[in-house]
């Protein structure tokens, strides 16, 4: 078979490159070209990586700080990356990296105009053991880092994945910001970093649609990571996830952070280790007075236990929101979406909110607590078309 690597130099070049149908190995990663235009297609390509194949596929590799990868689009390809041994952190099949290293670790890159469509992934087996926390396979890790010296903002802006198809591993798709270089969160010279204050990743109009991941197992202990997180640490414009479905993830099935205008509409979420649906606030220069986040037609599903271990035995919860690490959230409605098998947890727990709408075929509410100054301390339940106001026993007023 073919070495696929035989199509670097044409990658380079940009334009249109169309590799011709069949299957093909891999024996070093494709290398994206700095601020050109490219059309990579592969529809009806089957790539093998070899398992000794440092990093991914395809990346986004810079050399230095603030490089820019724009109007990139990439679709069509079949990638099993099954065989790809898990030596490095954060090993991902498509995702930024920095220039000759795996370490997980990228540039603050610059991203615009990004498609990435029509892919079918295959990772290695879903991670469940503790000691191997540092350890992730991803499909598409899209993303730009910050830190304490950070002088200029990164742009990550108009990113869509579309028909991604992710098996095993332990992340679908990931596009985040991080806080600095290292495990230890330093920044270039050593010095630890305040936590996510301050942030300058933007992130803008973003979309994660019809992609789809299953875990080759059932997570049953908590590990960090999860089929689905947009944001991280960045704050942003708007972000949409539509009809994605995830199993077993680690964590949780879907995250999103940070964003003034989120909609996730149309998930599912089956079996993850602790938490079904997050929305977290980490950044500071996130404004909670005109942000909006809306649930609609979401599900979170449990088969199995509905306790995960992490240092003890914690209640899984379907809808998570909350701003113990960050900034005050602001709106949220939650409209059709369910969460009926946590007994044993919390369907919806919310807190440091602005307010919650709650449209839903059950007549039960979700627990909200807030000392969110924005937060008046009403709770809006639509049954039937018909709203009514919930009693004072459901919210808890917390003091500031």
């Amino acid at each position: 078979m073919t070495d696929i690597y035989t199509y670097q130099d044409a990658i380079t070049a940009g334009g249109i490159v169309t590799v011709p149908p069949g299957a093909y190995t891999q024996s070093a990663p494709l290398l994206l070209p700095l601020d050109t235009s490219l059309t990579l297609n592969g529809y009806g390509v089957t790539v093998t990586l070899d398992a000794a194949c440092p990093g991914g596929c395809i990346e986004f590799a810079s050399e230095y700080d603030y490089q820019i990868f724009r109007d990139i689009t990439i679709r069509g390809f079949t990638i099993d990356a099954s065989a790809v041994t898990a030596d490095y952190t954060s090993q991902s099949v498509i995702g930024t990296t920095r220039l000759g290293t795996h370490s997980g670790i990228s540039w603050m890159n610059n991203l615009h105009d990004i498609l990435i469509e029509d892919l079918d992934i295959t990772l290695p087996a879903s991670l469940t053991d503790p000691a191997d926390y540092d350890i992730r396979h991803t499909g598409v890790h899209l993303g730009s880092r910050q830190s304490s010296t950070s002088l200029s903002p990164s742009n990550v802006e108009r990113i869509t994945v579309h028909r991604v198809k992710v098996h095993g591993g332990d992340q679908a798709v990931v596009i985040a910001a991080a806080r600095g270089y290292g495990a230890a969160n330093c920044d270039e010279q050593g010095v630890p970093l305040t936590p996510w204050a301050g942030n300058l990743v933007w992130m803008d109009d973003i979309s994660v649609i019809d992609c789809d991941h299953v875990a080759t197992v059932g997570n049953p202990d908590h590990l960090l990571w999860g089929s689905f997180h947009i944001g991280s640490v960045s704050h942003g414009g708007s972000v949409l996830v539509s009809n994605c479905t995830s199993y077993g993830a680690g964590e949780g099935g879907f995250e999103v952070n940070g964003f003034n205008d989120t909609v996730i509409e149309h998930c599912d979420m089956t079996d993850s280790g602790a938490v079904g649906f997050m929305f977290y606030n980490f950044n500071d220069q996130v404004n909670p007075a005109t942000q909006t986040i809306l649930f609609d037609d979401c599900h979170a599903i449990n088969t199995g236990p509905l306790v995960y271990t992490s240092g003890g035995t914690w209640p899984r919860v379907g809808f998570d929101h909350i701003a113990t690490y960050g900034t005050d959230t602001g709106a949220i409605t939650f409209n059709n979406c369910t969460a009926a098998t946590y007994s044993e947890g919390y369907d919806f727990y919310v807190r440091d909110c602005a307010s919650v709408t709650y449209t839903h075929s059950s007549p039960e509410p979700p627990l909200v607590e807030s000392s969110n100054p924005l937060f008046d301390g009403t709770l809006s339940i639509k049954i039937a078309g018909v709203e009514y106001v919930a009693v004072v026993s459901v919210i808890t007023q917390l003091s500031h």
